[in-house]
């Protein structure tokens, strides 16, 4: 499954595929791209297996451009697997992003 998003009026929802990594760079950037007017962003990564320190570098862009947006901007990832979720706790990313 590639990078698919769908939104409202003030929330924007990225669906990722199976892998968070270089090989998605460019879907990932285009779904959020010209996405200035959210007050909030969800990362859905429910069918992602694999994350590695590119899909990091990825997440680590989108909330370095979002919160350069606007500051109260809220960012959530759900739906992660325990491993994702785990490798998410462990580079300290529940300080950028809610992770449900």
């Amino acid at each position: 499954m590639p990078v698919t998003s769908s939104s409202t009026d003030s929330k924007l929802v990225i669906k990722i595929g199976n892998r968070l990594n270089a090989a998605v760079r460019d879907e990932f950037r285009n779904s959020y791209e010209d996405s200035e007017n959210y007050k909030e962003y969800v990362i859905d990564l429910q069918q992602t297996e694999f994350i590695d320190s590119s899909g990091l570098g990825l997440l680590l862009a989108f909330y370095g451009r979002t919160k350069l947006v606007d500051n109260s901007i809220k960012l959530q990832i759900i739906n992660c697997s325990e491993n994702v979720k785990n490798i998410l706790r462990m580079s300290k990313f529940d300080k950028y992003f809610e992770l449900l």
